[in-house]
């Protein structure tokens, strides 16, 4: 059993240090139980812009683990796995050596959001929409909309068509202006792997 401990997300997990070896303590007596280590993800600092935010980001989390293995082991606890990390701070976790398992599943497809940050990866997923109807100059709608990506992070791209550009998306289509029916063109979104 992994022992999550708090590193940013303020969502889950105890807090790392003297509370995270009480909790892996209480594992480790229990009859059916085996500690494995920990799980630290930070998702909290995946999509920091700044590369040296991010790079701070990780390095504290790592800093943290550190510490947190070192309490462990002063407690006779070895700690053998340590998950985290993610697509957005992959780089600088492998080489921070604090952890054993990186996390990172969006570099796959490599949504507009990693993209922005500079995470090191290509694009590779894309949506394929059409426009299906252009009911007035300078608006066209496209057969792909809030049911086929989300919108969580903002609009989704368009590729290899410059100068368009999404303004508005509804269940079923979305729209934008320069496009006339027929139009097709690759479109990158948020995509998320969990």
């Amino acid at each position: 059993m992994l022992v999550e401990i708090e590193v940013g997300m303020q969502r889950c997990g105890v807090l790392p240090g003297a509370p995270a070896v009480a909790l892996a303590q209480r594992v480790a007596a229990a009859p059916h139980l085996r500690f494995a280590g920990l799980q630290a993800y930070h998702g909290s600092s995946q999509h920091l812009a700044a590369v040296e935010e991010r790079r701070a980001a990780a390095a504290k989390v790592a800093e943290t683990v550190r510490d947190t293995i070192g309490a462990l082991a002063a407690a006779g606890l070895p700690c053998p796995t340590v998950s985290g990390s993610g697509s957005g701070t992959c780089r600088f976790d492998a080489a921070s050596g604090a952890f054993t398992e990186i996390q990172a599943g969006s570099y796959v497809v490599m949504d507009v959001g990693y993209g922005d940050c500079d995470v090191g990866f290509e694009h590779s997923l894309f949506l394929l929409a059409q426009v299906m109807s252009a009911p007035r100059p300078g608006v066209a709608i496209v057969d792909a909309g809030l049911k086929a990506f989300t919108a969580e992070s903002g609009l989704p791209r368009v590729a290899a068509a410059p100068g368009r550009e999404w303004q508005g998306a509804a269940g079923r289509g979305g729209a934008g202006p320069g496009w006339a029916g027929g139009d097709g063109g690759r479109r990158l979104g948020r995509a998320c792997p969990a």
